[in-house]
């Protein structure tokens, strides 16, 4: 039923075969070109009366993603945790796309990154000790389109300095070097 009409709909690839009612698609569909003219053809399930029409399908493409490199940073301290800023990686996972139609935020979660909600601050402290696993989302301002990819965060130890004994000699020469 389409709106309030007693209607089936048929799909098909040509004005030829909508008119005939001949080769229909089937339910799940792939399109052959991009863009790509379809043709409906309504049928009045009361008095068999047939409408027809078309729409196009556009296709298009998701931004580039990589397998991004860790963001790591030294400890300030043996806590592991740590400050990022996350706007670091902003040209790495940019990539081969086009900076100013791309749009790149953090997310805590694969489940915000790809609604887009609850982008995080430039600036995060991570909240998982030493390593942290978070989701970067890359849209295309124009259409919407999107792709998501991880980023690693790292909290690199600091390393121990032993407790180090005076280290004495004697001056042989008497020159006090």
């Amino acid at each position: 039923i389409i709106g309030i009409q007693n209607s089936s709909v048929t799909y098909y690839e040509s004005q030829a075969d909508a008119d005939a009612g001949i080769n229909a698609l089937v339910n799940v569909y792939e399109n052959t070109s991009s863009p790509q003219t379809i043709y409906v053809s309504l049928t009045d399930l009361e008095t068999g009366c047939i409408s027809t029409g078309s729409f196009t399908l556009i296709v298009n493409p998701l931004p580039s993603t990589i397998e991004m490199t860790p963001l790591a940073i030294c400890a300030d301290d043996t806590d592991g945790f740590a400050s990022f800023i996350l706007t670091d990686k902003d040209v790495e996972a940019l990539n081969v796309n086009d900076s100013t139609e791309v749009i790149v935020s953090y997310h805590v979660s694969e489940l915000d990154a790809d609604s887009g909600g609850n982008a995080l601050p430039i600036t995060y402290m991570n909240t998982e000790v030493n390593t942290q696993t978070i989701f970067i989302r890359l849209e295309i301002v124009s259409t919407g389109c999107y792709a998501t990819t991880t980023l690693d965060l790292e909290v690199l130890p600091l390393p121990v300095v032993p407790t180090i004994t005076d280290y004495v000699l004697c001056d042989n020469t008497d020159s006090g070097d």
